[in-house]
């Protein structure tokens, strides 16, 4: 399983047991963020982290693909470069 579909289910869990908790709180009378246990904050805090992680190695690999994309143009440059060399020389 990748990070992101770890992150995916642990997010999902996380928000079912939110719903709960925000439900049970709502029919105690409560407003909610007050009836969240401390199990629960510590989940946020960690999808929080598993976040910002993810949304770093996107931007990291985002960077890395436009690199690639550069050097990819200028090795297709030269190979055409190459090619045209070699045809002229073959045309001799």
């Amino acid at each position: 399983m990748s990070p992101l579909e770890k992150a995916q289910l642990r997010l999902d869990q996380a928000l079912v047991r939110l719903e709960q908790s925000l439900a049970q709180g709502a029919a105690l009378g409560g407003s909610g963020e007050a009836g969240l246990s401390p199990q629960l904050n510590g989940e946020v805090r960690e999808l929080r982290a598993d976040c910002d992680a993810l949304r770093r190695q996107l931007r990291a690999n985002t960077e890395r693909h436009v690199r690639l994309q550069a050097v990819i143009g200028e090795v297709s440059g030269r190979l055409d470069l190459a090619i045209g060399e070699l045809d002229d020389l073959l045309e001799r």
